[in-house]
């Protein structure tokens, strides 16, 4: 077992969050996985999204928060192999008459309209349990973590978090910057990287 995946199972053991903001919470770090490890979309003029997951306990934790949040239910439309890494990858749907009134609530979506906004929502993380559920809930979509080696000298602790869209991780890196952290970012492949 990777650094990455001891770090991702000691997330979903933790959860997002305490009893004083569960929802709230819970909803900020749904967010930024759908941003991290999900896609959005417009089918037949309504607006859609899906979530893809390497591992079914991040899967299944996923699921659970979905519920929790939204009284709804997150199904697993079918699993699929990444010919990249070889891995198997399941990939989520929310039901389409719960996908617009769930992407609003997540800071997704432009208020009235099928256009999908930028960047994370300030009202979104606007307590320091919603920001950490972000990060929580980013790392889990599209984090990893090395560790030093003996083997690589003077080097440290490499963490890093994916984002398809630049806004997003722009706004991730002053966010993270709240809780003075440096954070750096650059674009790799058409992804955008913190």
């Amino acid at each position: 077992m990777s650094f990455t995946s001891d770090i991702k199972k000691e997330i979903v053991n933790r959860g997002l969050a305490d009893k004083r903001d569960a929802i709230g919470a819970k909803r900020a770090g749904l967010s930024a996985f759908v941003r991290t490890s999900g896609a959005l979309g417009v089918v037949n003029g309504a607006p859609t999204f899906f979530l893809v997951s390497e591992t079914e306990n991040v899967a299944e934790f996923f699921m659970q928060q979905f519920a929790e949040a939204f009284d709804s239910e997150l199904f697993v439309t079918h699993a699929t192999m990444d010919k990249k890494s070889g891995r198997d990858k399941l990939v989520l749907q929310c039901p389409k008459a719960e996908a617009e009134k769930t992407l609003s609530a997540l800071g997704l979506l432009k208020r009235g309209k099928t256009e999908f906004r930028e960047g994370i929502s300030a009202t979104l993380v606007n307590t320091d349990e919603r920001k950490i559920a972000y990060i929580k809930g980013a790392f889990l979509g599209g984090g990893s973590c090395t560790i030093p080696s003996a083997t690589t000298s003077g080097t440290g602790y490499h963490l890093e978090i994916v984002f398809s869209e630049k806004r997003t991780a722009q706004d991730f890196c002053a966010l993270i910057e709240t809780f003075e952290l440096l954070a750096r970012l650059i674009e790799r492949k058409e992804t955008y990287v913190v």
